[in-house]
């Protein structure tokens, strides 16, 4: 959600008068409010998933009158193309996916290559044909900024303003093979304490576990927010750090929108794919014979592709940024 403002920033930058609407689930509502680009939310109340015809259909019957010129589907399965095809938008462009060809009107090639990051894939349906390298900065997502909330969300979590505040963002979603492991975490912290820095746990409610057991093996305190802050204060949050460390999550490509630069570990994963988008961003990764595997846990229960990226390695690159 957040590398596609990528594409919302390009559209602007050929048709300034142009409005995105964006078809997107419910809680993705605040994410997208910081997006200026962004015109008008459509909130399509279906759970991941389900197929839910019915509400796609009636979605995109409510579409007709808001007279599109153009649809653009991001994701790559048939479903998600139903709602512009029953809107009758008249050119609709995407990836040929999973058989959808009577749903679109421009169909791309599938590209499953993993090597070429997922922001120049979105970039290519609007005819801009780069690699990482050649994405201009000003195509990099950039998140707005509510800066009386995060005064209030810094203050409400008693977090000095004046000391260097360094985010430490514990969990993955995906699973334990993007997970940064927990006593890394926790030698990282004890360095960043010692040189008299603020640390901040952030994570969904899935991971106040995690967030717990890196609390419980700190000497020094630290600010554990895993599954108490909304996505609005996260961002704020973020945006008050000098410097994010992050495993390949949705917070990590937060961070970066907000212009805080990004320390991320990746294992199961490749930062040719996801990477961090920001100038100053630098991206651990080991390469091992299995890497990168994309599965949820390691086949062999090893992890090394994550626990052979030292903590002093990340204290250092994270000194170098500040």
């Amino acid at each position: 959600m957040v590398m596609a403002q990528a594409l919302y920033k390009a559209l602007h930058s050929d048709s300034t008068s142009a409005q995105i609407h964006v078809v997107a689930p419910e809680w993705s509502r605040p994410l997208l409010a910081r997006m200026p680009q962004v015109s008008k939310v459509h909130s399509l109340d279906v759970a991941h998933g389900e197929f839910g015809l019915f509400k796609r259909r009636h979605l995109g019957k409510q579409l007709r009158s808001e007279g599109f010129s153009q649809a653009i589907v991001l994701p790559r399965s048939f479903k998600s193309a139903l709602v512009p095809w029953v809107a009758k938008i008249p050119r609709r462009v995407g990836d040929i996916g999973e058989f959808r060809h009577g749903l679109l009107t421009n169909a791309f090639p599938s590209n499953k290559d993993k090597s070429i990051p997922s922001v120049c894939n979105y970039l290519r349906y609007i005819n801009i044909e780069s690699d990482i390298t050649l994405v201009k900065k000003q195509y990099f997502p950039e998140l707005s900024v509510d800066h009386a909330n995060q005064a209030k969300v810094l203050e409400d979590n008693a977090i000095a303003a004046d000391v260097p505040l360094i985010a430490c963002m514990v969990g993955a979603e995906y699973g334990p093979s993007k997970q940064w492991p927990v006593e890394h975490f926790a030698s990282l912290i004890k360095m960043l304490k010692q040189q008299g820095m603020n640390v901040c746990l952030l994570g969904s409610a899935k991971d106040i576990e995690v967030g717990q057991q890196i609390e419980s093996q700190c000497d020094e305190s630290v600010f554990n927010l895993c599954g108490k802050t909304s996505l609005l204060d996260a961002i704020d949050i973020l945006a008050a750090c000098h410097v994010a460390v992050s495993n390949d999550s949705g917070l990590m490509h937060i961070a970066a929108a907000v212009d805080t630069p990004v320390i991320a570990m990746y294992g199961a994963t490749t930062p040719a794919y996801t990477p961090p988008l920001h100038s100053k961003a630098k991206s651990f990764y080991v390469r091992l014979a299995c890497s990168p595997c994309w599965q949820r846990t390691c086949q062999y229960q090893h992890y090394r592709c994550l626990k052979d990226i030292m903590p002093q390695d990340v204290y250092s690159a994270v000194m170098s940024r500040l």
